[in-house]
């Protein structure tokens, strides 16, 4: 099977970093965080918009912590860190993951858990360099008592020798942590050693070459205890499970699972966020979970500003797994926002599938999800920017009360030429749901339209299973060649009453204390210079500048 897209780094570090600036960013300082699809049916606006209701809190409901005995685990995931040796961000993201999980975070929702797993790509490059840091900030950081457990990744290039003296173990492994099997496989190709556990030959995307010895493992794992889960972690998904898997994906596991029901496999690669309810997926009969990133989001491709969007760069997740027996529960935690992800799944597994609960399939929640509606009152405006721009500025939707965590997930923006009937210019968007908290607003400055031309804007909402809003808003304005730029051309109101409003959305505002950074967030475009002003309390200001290529796609 081809291949997908795999992402390979292009980092090029033209300036060094003094030993004392790295001794000092992986010496427990505060986390650096920076501020934070089809076409529409046409549809009348509805009279009157219903209030969202109120959800329940995120995460948690008791204290989180280590456990005893050997039914009972609790333990973090994360991916995709991407340290280097100059990227003070991801360090420090890093260490505070690392203290999160420890207890030690100052952080109230931290805890001390069982073990950690990191699921590939925990550097940049797979250098000594780059994962000699890496090792750095988890020796100060991660409590030792917590059990480390880790894959590699496509970002590590098979550096095999390297990883494993971050790590301190192998790439490909089992562990029993109170009880629970967890596996690691790492990407590679030609067949497996088993003296070093590596693999012949270099391939930074394909597992053909351990399945053989995985199929062992999950055998071995199902005997040893009925009923309980089976936790196994590589670095690219397998494709066509959880979200945006159909883009970006490995090969050669896509058989394995499905006669393993009570394999709960964990996979990143591609920097997708967990507010997002399809980043879990049990269609096949087994579980797939997305593991998330701490250097920057990318979602799927259709958007106008495409897969990386604005922002990208405050991005910080990790998920805390609470099990007994054979229930899992999964919490999503944001590093940044300091706080639990509305996105918590709970089932069960079992040697039977007959007798497991997997309620997340994708018949199930597409059935029970509902079509993103708008607030009465909510408000659309319009002002020019330019002789054929505008910017427009508009409130988001909510999502009415349901059970299977749905979002409003982006947006349709139609500017259509009332002239013609036809539309000039489409915009779609994320409904930037991957911060926390969510923007009670969405803006864009609009090009390409016509001077001289009247318009109608219709804004229709999308959730996450694709679900297109039946109400939208709406505002007809003229892009008059005599109207100053920033003049209001247009200012609406969702028809009905002032509502509430919904509970889903907040003004975000994100605080940054110890050490101040300004940075262009890390995205997928070719080429970026990005400039890190680190200052640290009580010691003298200095700058490194750092010329970056970033990541490429490879088909």
């Amino acid at each position: 099977m081809e291949m997908g897209k795999s992402k390979k780094s292009l980092r090029k570090v033209l300036s060094l970093v003094t030993a004392g600036a790295l001794a000092l960013a992986v010496g427990g300082y505060s986390i650096l965080f920076a501020t934070a699809a089809t076409e529409t049916d046409d549809a009348a606006p509805v009279a009157a918009a219903p209030v969202a209701a109120e959800k329940a809190a995120a995460g948690p409901t008791k204290a989180l912590g280590t456990s005893e005995g050997t039914d009972h685990v609790v333990f973090g995931v994360i991916s995709d860190t991407h340290v280097t040796a100059v990227n003070f961000t991801t360090q420090a993201r890093l260490a505070e993951a690392f203290k999160f999980f420890s207890g030690t975070s100052t952080d109230p929702n931290a805890a001390k858990l069982d073990a950690v797993v990191v699921a590939g790509d925990l550097s940049d490059s797979g250098s000594s360099s780059d994962l000699n840091t890496w090792k750095a900030i988890k020796d100060v950081n991660l409590s030792p008592d917590v059990k480390l457990i880790a894959a590699m990744g496509n970002h590590e290039a098979n550096q095999w020798a390297n990883f494993e003296k971050a790590t301190g173990d192998l790439a490909n492994a089992v562990y029993d942590v109170n009880g629970y099997t967890f596996i690691t496989v790492s990407p590679g190709e030609g067949t497996l050693n088993t003296y070093n556990m590596r693999a012949t030959v270099f391939n930074t995307g394909a597992y053909r070459y351990i399945v053989k010895w995985l199929e062992e493992q999950l055998k071995a794992a199902e005997a040893k205890s009925p009923d309980k889960p089976i936790f196994v972690f590589f670095h690219h998904p397998i494709r066509d499970t959880f979200y945006v898997s159909h883009e970006w994906y490995g090969s050669g596991l896509e058989e394995v699972f499905q006669a393993h029901p009570r394999a709960v496999t964990f996979a990143g690669h591609i920097h997708s966020p967990n507010n997002n309810p399809l980043s879990i997926w049990q269609d096949g009969g087994f579980t797939a979970i997305n593991t998330v990133t701490l250097k920057y989001f990318e979602l799927e491709t259709g958007m106008t500003y495409g897969s990386v969007p604005p922002n990208s760069g405050n991005a910080a997740q990790g998920l805390v797994l609470d099990v007994t027996d054979n229930q899992v529960t999964v919490y999503n935690y944001d590093f940044i926002s300091k706080s639990w992800i509305d996105q918590t799944w709970t089932f069960t597994t079992a040697d039977n599938l007959a007798d497991a609960d997997l309620p997340y399939t994708t018949a199930v929640r597409t059935a029970q999800a509902g079509k993103p509606e708008f607030a009465a009152g909510a408000k659309l405006t319009v002002n020019k920017a330019g002789l054929n721009s505008v910017r427009m500025d508009f409130d988001q939707a909510f999502i009415p009360a349901n059970s299977v965590g749905d979002i409003v997930h982006s947006y349709v923006c139609d500017f259509i030429n009332q002239a013609t009937g036809k539309t000039d210019v489409t915009y779609k968007a994320f409904s930037e749901y991957y911060f926390l908290p969510m923007p009670k607003t969405i803006g864009a400055d609009i090009d390409g339209l016509k001077s001289g031309t009247e318009y109608e804007l219709q804004v229709h909402a999308v959730d996450a299973y694709g679900l297109v809003s039946d109400q939208y808003l709406s505002a007809t304005f003229t892009l008059d060649v005599a109207t100053l730029p920033g003049a209001n051309l247009a200012t609406t109101e969702f028809p009905g009453s002032p509502a509430e409003e919904p509970t889903e959305v907040a003004t975000a505002v994100d605080e940054v204390s110890s050490i101040a950074v300004a940075i262009t967030p890390d995205t997928g475009d070719s080429s970026r210079t990005v400039l890190l002003l680190v200052a640290f309390a009580g010691l003298a200001a200095f700058g490194v500048a750092v010329v970056v290529r970033q990541k490429s796609r490879r088909a």
